[in-house]
C-alpha cells in the first residue's frame, strides 16, 4: 500500500483502475495479444498493487506490466477521473499520454491502436 487511501474515494478510483485492465486484456484479446499483460512474481501472492505517482497523483498497477515486443507501454489512470474508461498510456512519461479506450464504448482508441504499432516497430 504505497499510498494513504481516503473512503469512498479511493475505492472508487481503484475499481475502476482494475475495471480499465479487465477491460483492455479483453481488447487485447480480439487482437490476439492479451499476454502483453504481464503480472510480476509478487502477483500471485499480492493481488493487484496499486501505487500512486508522487508527482502527478495517477494511479497504476505497480505488478501488471504492458510490454509489446520488448518495449513497455506506461498505463495509469487520473485521481477521481469521472469518464468511464479514463485509462492512459505512453510509450515513457515524456511521450506524452494518449487515451486507451474511446470515451463511452471502451473499444481500444485510434491513438492507442497507433501506439501500439510503434512499440511493435
Amino acid at each position: 500500500m504505497g499510498y494513504h487511501r481516503v473512503l469512498p474515494r479511493d475505492a472508487f478510483n481503484e475499481a475502476n483502475l482494475i475495471k480499465c485492465y479487465g477491460q483492455l486484456w479483453l481488447e487485447l484479446e480480439k487482437l490476439g495479444l492479451e499476454e502483453t499483460l504481464i503480472t510480476g512474481t509478487a502477483f500471485n501472492e499480492a493481488g493487484f498493487m496499486i501505487e500512486q505517482s508522487a508527482a502527478t497523483g495517477a494511479i497504476y498497477v505497480e505488478n501488471v506490466r504492458f510490454i509489446v515486443k520488448g518495449q513497455r507501454i506506461e498505463l495509469w489512470r487520473p485521481l477521481n477521473s469521472r469518464e468511464p474508461y479514463p485509462l492512459l498510456a505512453s510509450l515513457g512519461y515524456d511521450e506524452g499520454d494518449v487515451n486507451v479506450f474511446n470515451p463511452v464504448s471502451g473499444t481500444l482508441s485510434d491513438d492507442f491502436i497507433k501506439l501500439l504499432i510503434e512499440a511493435q516497430q
